[in-house]
């Protein structure tokens, strides 16, 4: 699947977690490159539900792949950026059972994962709503589980970039699957929900958090542009994450509700946005003639 190159700037690539790693302590975390994986979470669906998939999804061979565990990933190939697509469920099972199950004719003996852990309220992970529902980890909150246990074993990492996108469609409400409502609609408490999510399980000093970064009474901006981003030897073994959602192309950008009213430094927030505006701090480029490659600047 598609890589990503996360910062851009110095071709510093992360070293395996068994490895010894090269120290300079004049390095700060925006140079360095590394690689990462697209749909970091994705495993393609079974052989009994492609039927239906491929009637009712466009391209149906792009969505044929499947991800090791994240573990796995940042273990055995060396990978130290990750993206999570993520589907607000407050009350739990907004998303069971896929319509892609039913439409299939599977059953619990079937399927290709226990569906009850969609029942549990809290943040889903998988790609889409109804029709792909596949993942090496199904809650957002057993992703950041499994996340942190390989960090307390390999506590020296560089820092792990971590894509979050708000996922908002209902492709299949008219096929009696989710319909638009919660699914489409990313409302402040339920953005909250992610920062929550994220601290009841990353302690603190695990953390990398715009707090970090902004100095006195500096906005995010002028702090990175005075100050610079940290050292790297000063934040391993830490995670920092951001909303990839564009304010400049994408309605469902929670840049702006995410930042009002007190929070346009992104003061007391855990998650960085994505957008060109300086109010926002973390910029997805596409390089021409890259096709294989995002540059996130830092």
């Amino acid at each position: 699947m598609l890589s990503k190159l996360v910062p851009a700037s110095l071709a510093l690539l992360a070293h395996g977690t068994a490895a010894p790693y090269n120290t300079n302590s004049s390095l700060r975390m925006n140079q360095i490159q590394v690689i990462g994986t697209h749909n970091s979470y994705h495993r393609e669906i079974s052989l009994a539900e492609r039927e239906i998939f491929e009637k009712y999804v466009p391209s149906p061979e792009s969505y044929y792949y499947s991800h090791s565990s994240l573990p796995n990933q940042l273990t055995h190939q060396a990978i130290r950026s990750l993206e999570l697509d993520l589907h607000s469920d407050e009350k739990g099972g907004l998303y069971y059972p896929p319509l892609i199950w039913t439409l299939s004719n599977l059953t619990n003996a079937t399927t290709p994962f226990d569906g009850s852990v969609l029942l549990k309220p809290g943040i889903k992970v998988f790609h889409v709503t109804d029709f792909d529902p596949n993942a090496v980890c199904h809650t957002f909150v057993d992703c950041l589980t499994q996340l942190k246990e390989w960090s307390d074993h390999n506590t020296k990492h560089v820092p792990i970039i971590i894509d979050l996108e708000l996922k908002t469609e209902a492709p299949a409400c008219d096929a009696g699957g989710v319909c638009p409502g919660e699914a489409t609609n990313w409302t402040l408490p339920r953005l909250l929900n992610v920062d929550a999510e994220i601290m009841s399980v990353l302690p603190r000093k695990q953390l990398i958090v715009p707090d970090d970064i902004r100095v006195g009474n500096l906005s995010l901006e002028e702090s990175v542009l005075q100050h610079g981003w940290p050292f790297l030897d000063d934040v391993r073994g830490r995670f920092m994450f951001f909303f990839d959602n564009d304010p400049s192309s994408d309605p469902n950008s929670p840049a702006k509700l995410y930042t009002a009213d007190g929070h346009e430094s992104l003061q007391n927030r855990t998650v960085f946005t994505n957008g060109k505006s300086p109010r926002y701090n973390v910029n997805l480029c596409f390089p021409p003639n890259e096709r294989r490659t995002i540059f996130i600047s830092l």
